[in-house]
């Protein structure tokens, strides 16, 4: 696709805010005019959408990658069909893939006989995700008809499939070139490719559905280059969706702990754990809230966060260690925890913060800081599955030397 450019039981470990810390917008939150930095609420689930440029794909080898969604391009405006949209839909069905197809939207062309195309070319087969509007070329023409264009093909497109169409743009083509219209009744599809959390319009959508946070994304299956993609929510919301219910509700956060409960606070400001320090009772790992049961031999509490969530310090300390440069895909960089940072805090706790985004480490060996300050910001780099920020916490700690040795304090005590 071309572009434009759960309730958890908190322990008395964790204070709910550091004065500097408290209320605190995340650093990588900007805003222009009717522009505004927009992360996930909570987990994600990773897509890819592909077209004839992707040749022949090895679908099998896409869906044990881990893929979870994808969305098949059927045309090029109504004159130039995908030659590879048939094989692409019937074998992502095949592999248990979610599909949705979108159309590379042109406003100069007849716009009847584009949503006409998109229409019957998934009458018999509608996909489980509604279908997409690529909006990202004006085709000569103003912003205004841009606008009526769009609208035109969404109640068209609506009408025949009885779906609600997603809206696919990129932040900046929607308010300059396409005047910013209110489409607020679609899902948004955003295309930002950024370090941090993409733009989206705030005076149309409040939040994003999915976000192609790449376009240059390898995956086994596919040779070359591939867009990549996040859901904004679980994969039983996606799941949901894909059975024809509206865009997910937000995922609460789990509330924080409350002020004076003790001493250290929160390193991000989505308090949602999605992994706990594992604990054994007679060979057997103990269940959490007496629901959720953490991986075998895992040190730390994993908070789900998008990539290029704001990462704070839980206390004041000096930096024992700040590894940056790990690129995602190498499993071993910075000894599996990939940009991390480890922090010596008085009293011989220390606090580390793993899988941050390249080049977004903040600080460095020997320095102190605050409680509060950011150290870096989240991301998917060493052992990681996805994004997320992997916390530990660790007592009877004297220097990098022992840090390893000592074992790990559960903040949110099982």
């Amino acid at each position: 696709m071309k572009t434009t450019h759960t309730l958890v039981l908190a322990s008395a470990l964790f204070l709910s805010a550091c004065a500097a810390h408290a209320g605190l917008e995340p650093e990588g939150a900007v805003s222009t005019e009717y522009l505004r930095s927009t992360c996930a609420e909570g987990p994600t689930v990773r897509g890819i959408d592909v077209s004839k440029w992707q040749a022949v794909i090895d679908w099998d080898r896409v869906a044990g990658s881990g893929v979870r969604f994808a969305f098949i391009r059927v045309s090029d405006g109504s004159r130039v069909r995908d030659e590879r949209f048939e094989r692409n839909w019937t074998e992502a069905r095949r592999v248990g893939i979610l599909r949705g197809v979108y159309q590379f939207f042109r406003p100069g062309q007849d716009v009847t006989a584009q949503a006409n195309l998109v229409i019957e070319a998934i009458r018999a087969d509608g996909g489980e995700l509604a279908p997409v509007i690529d909006v990202e070329d004006t085709d000569g023409r103003s912003a205004s008809q841009v606008a009526a264009a769009v609208q035109q093909w969404i109640t068209l497109v609506s009408a025949g499939t009885g779906r609600t169409p997603i809206v696919y743009t990129g932040p900046y083509f929607w308010r300059d070139q396409a005047g910013n219209p209110n489409q607020s009744a679609s899902p948004l599809w955003i295309a930002h490719y950024t370090t941090g959390c993409p733009l989206i319009s705030e005076d149309v959508w409040s939040r994003w559905t999915f976000w192609q946070y790449s376009s240059s994304g390898r995956v086994p299956g596919i040779s070359g280059n591939v867009d990549m993609n996040y859901f904004n929510g679980t994969m039983e919301q996606l799941q949901a969706m894909a059975s024809g219910g509206s865009t997910p509700a937000p995922v609460p956060p789990t509330p924080p702990p409350s002020s004076g409960s003790g001493e250290l606070a929160w390193p991000t400001d989505t308090h949602r754990v999605t992994s706990y320090v594992s604990h054994t009772s007679h060979g057997s790992l103990v269940r959490y809230d007496c629901d959720h049961i953490t991986r075998s031999n895992h040190k730390g509490t994993d908070l789900g966060v998008a990539r290029g969530t704001s990462v704070h310090a839980a206390l004041a300390g000096t930096v024992l260690r700040a590894v940056d440069g790990c690129t995602e895909g190498s499993t071993s960089c910075g000894g599996g925890f990939g940009n991390h940072v480890i922090l010596q805090h008085p009293g011989g706790r220390a606090t580390l913060y793993g899988h941050m985004t390249n080049g977004s480490v903040r600080v460095r060996s020997g320095a102190h800081v605050d409680c509060g300050q950011e150290l870096g910001l989240s991301g998917n780099t060493g052992h990681s599955t996805g994004p997320h920020l992997h916390f530990e916490v660790r007592d009877g700690v004297t220097g990098i030397g022992n840090y390893y040795d000592r074992t790990p304090t559960d903040p949110f005590g099982g």
